[in-house]
């Protein structure tokens, strides 16, 4: 009798497995960020002095079947941790040219990267990170370098926002305030140089993330820090009255110089509301259509940034402009205000190349949210998108996964039946 219950226990242990891995992977579907990835980083050297410039270059894919627009490279620069792992960040520069990727299509862009004057001295991760234009992060690629000649640097750490009763929350867990509320924050600086240091600490609070709009920008009083020395800082970030998630930047400039002298820490905070909305990422199946098409724009967004909250009803409004700016097509459609993603079709009144697309999310005649973005794939003259045809698996997919989930649970019945 103990060995049947065994089996028992064991079916209902493998029923739970495949419901927790079917649920996961609905989850997953629900929103995924644009599968474009880099495949390549290639630097002129790799031993650098504060200041100089990194020229080098990064390659790009595009493994959707559609165009993948609104794209921007960030270059970032961070502490290598003891296990080789990047810590502190210690610079961020975001590139200037928004770009788009066609289906299958792989490019290669070279940039020029300027060091801070002021580093640590010793091994440094240099990152070529790929976002939206509105900071929405996707992939990255890693390189490690070597800084000569750095050294006079302080180091940001235990950082926290402060809550309602002075607890220590988390600052990157997005705590929530109401609208008009000021948010605290405490962290410690570090001098671990033999020299003394002037500084003064800069806030800057995004809308959601580096790169998104900026709010405000804070300068705070200078501050001495001895050599080998440690203080505790606490500052007031803004109150904000419109409901959005926020992100506030955090770092120490060198009086003399008014250049970065530190790491940058970050803290995300919420003003929450059920009014509450913002479009992530915007996607074409083309860049060319004729008279009476029907483009499809896939367009991934969320609701009120705290989940406690019902969003209720909204219209997800699409319009499509050719490159005059004369509108060539629209349509707007009902959603629900929570994290999900919509296959918009719009019937195009003319032929357009490389149309303007601008969404927005509208509640009770109010738009929460809106976007712009161009569809043009800027590919060099002479180079063509390389055509791939989606594998038997991709056309398939939407089939297989389901058969395959079942054909486990059916292997699974089988087993417990034959056992016992």
């Amino acid at each position: 009798m103990s060995k049947v219950i065994s089996f028992k226990k064991f079916f209902f242990l493998f029923s739970f497995l495949f419901l927790g891995l079917f649920l996961l992977f609905l989850k997953a579907e629900a929103l995924l960020v644009p599968q474009v990835y880099p495949t390549n980083l290639s630097l002129s050297k790799t031993t650098f002095l504060p200041q100089e410039i990194i020229e080098g270059s990064v390659s790009l894919k595009n493994f959707e079947d559609r165009y993948v627009n609104d794209l921007i490279l960030h270059f970032q620069l961070f502490k290598k941790g003891p296990e080789g792992l990047p810590t502190e960040l210690l610079d961020n520069k975001i590139g200037k040219e928004v770009f788009s990727l066609a289906p299958s299509q792989e490019i290669t862009k070279s940039f020029s990267y300027q060091l801070p004057s002021n580093l640590p001295q010793g091994k440094l991760i240099f990152r070529v990170q790929l976002a939206t234009s509105r900071g929405e992060e996707l992939t990255w690629i890693d390189q490690e370098i070597t800084i000569e000649g750095g050294g006079k640097f302080l180091t940001l750490k235990n950082y926290w926002i402060l809550g309602k009763n002075q607890e220590k929350l988390h600052p990157g867990a997005g705590v929530y305030y109401q609208p008009g509320e000021t948010p605290q924050i405490i962290f410690d600086v570090f001098n671990d140089s033999n020299s003394t240091i002037i500084a003064y600490p800069q806030i800057i609070t995004y809308k959601r993330n580096e790169g998104g709009k900026i709010i405000k920008i804070q300068k705070e009083k200078e501050i001495t820090f001895d050599p080998l020395s440690q203080k505790t800082l606490t500052y007031s970030l803004p109150s904000l009255t419109t409901p959005d998630t926020y992100l506030s930047k955090v770092t120490l400039f060198e009086k003399s110089t008014n250049q970065p002298i530190s790491n940058s820490i970050y803290f995300r905070w919420i003003v929450s509301s059920p009014d509450d909305a913002e479009i992530l990422f915007v996607k074409t199946d083309k860049n060319f259509y004729q008279a009476n098409e029907k483009a499809k724009i896939e367009i991934s967004y969320t609701g009120p940034a705290n989940s406690a909250l019902e969003g209720g009803k909204a219209q997800l409004q699409v319009k499509m402009f050719d490159q005059k700016g004369n509108l060539v097509g629209e349509v707007q459609k009902e959603i629900d205000l929570k994290v999900g993603t919509e296959i918009i079709e719009v019937p195009v009144k003319r032929k357009v190349e490389n149309p303007k697309i601008e969404v927005a999310i509208v509640k009770n005649g109010k738009i929460l949210d809106s976007h712009k973005i161009e569809t043009a794939a800027k590919v060099s003259l002479g180079e063509k998108p390389e055509e791939k045809k989606p594998s038997f698996f991709e056309r398939n997919k939407n089939i297989i996964i389901p058969l395959a989930l079942a054909l486990i649970l059916l292997i699974g019945l089988i087993i417990f039946l034959v056992l016992k």
